[in-house]
């Protein structure tokens, strides 16, 4: 898993740089998009934390066509795959992710190819040991610990979620009160 996620961040993030040598999309998009994002981190922090009775029993799931094709719908395939275990790591590329949306767009926005795969690739060599720790803890941890795990985790994904809220606000013009520091206003620069 972990090491298709690398290849296909590689992969994918010199896709981005060679799009972004003929593409920049306008401010506007990237903020809809970073907001798009913070809705759905927001919907899936508030499950994790069991805020609400109705989003706890909402999951998430694939579309039943790609569930088949990846053979993880019941009755089709039920023996392990390399590959497929390798193309779900690569597939996390496309998942809503305020940090991965920032090394994406920072890829696209260099225009090469190469600088774009060696970014998205050590983006994602960077990120595995946390992933690892995160996916092993629930199964290290105390059954009566892992509620509260959840919702540590819930409440994380929830502060992630204002704050790319709050950058896609700020980059389409709209920006939300400060929660830690005070609005500052720029010195005069002395001539």
């Amino acid at each position: 898993f972990v090491g298709g996620r690398i290849a296909g961040y590689a992969v994918l993030g010199a896709g981005l740089g060679a799009v972004g040598a003929s593409l920049a999309p306008p401010p506007q998009v990237t903020a809809v998009l970073m907001i798009g994002v913070a809705v759905v981190m927001a919907l899936l922090g508030t499950r994790l934390t069991g805020l609400s009775p109705r989003l706890a029993g909402w999951a998430p799931t694939l579309p039943v066509g790609i569930g088949r094709r990846l053979g993880l719908v019941d009755g089709t395939t039920g023996a392990y795959s390399d590959g497929r275990t390798a193309a779900l790591g690569a597939a996390t590329f496309f998942l809503p992710c305020g940090f991965t949306q920032a090394i994406q767009l920072f890829a696209l926005s260099t225009g090469s190819p190469l600088l774009g795969a060696a970014l998205l690739g050590a983006f994602a060599i960077g990120t595995a040991p946390g992933l690892l720790a995160l996916a092993g803890l629930p199964v290290v941890a105390p059954a009566a610990v892992r509620p509260a795990l959840m919702r540590v985790a819930g409440v994380v994904v929830l502060a992630f979620a204002l704050l790319n809220a709050d950058a896609g606000g700020r980059l389409s013009g709209f920006s939300l009160p400060s929660l830690f520091v005070g609005d500052v206003a720029a010195a005069p620069l002395p001539g």
